[in-house]
């Protein structure tokens, strides 16, 4: 498969397209409450995409990654 189109990701800090390149992911696990049907004390992983290059995005990003767990 052949693609002519560089593959690219949005930084969940910026909110800035950027090349895979210059993308890097930010995981954390957490134990929720019951969410979409799923039973209580489910494991969640939360990816945050973030510029690898951007000092105030990978300072970002376990922000980011906080305010989606605590807004469950």
């Amino acid at each position: 498969m052949t693609f002519s189109e560089p593959l690219t990701w949005t930084c969940h800090v910026c909110g800035q397209r950027r090349p895979d390149a210059q993308i890097a992911v930010y995981s954390i696990d957490a134990r929720i409450g019951i969410i979409d049907a799923l039973p209580e004390g489910v494991e969640v992983r939360y990816n945050v995409r973030y510029c690898r290059d951007r000092l105030d995005c990978m300072a970002g990003a376990p922000e980011v990654a906080e305010q989606w767990r605590l807004s469950l």
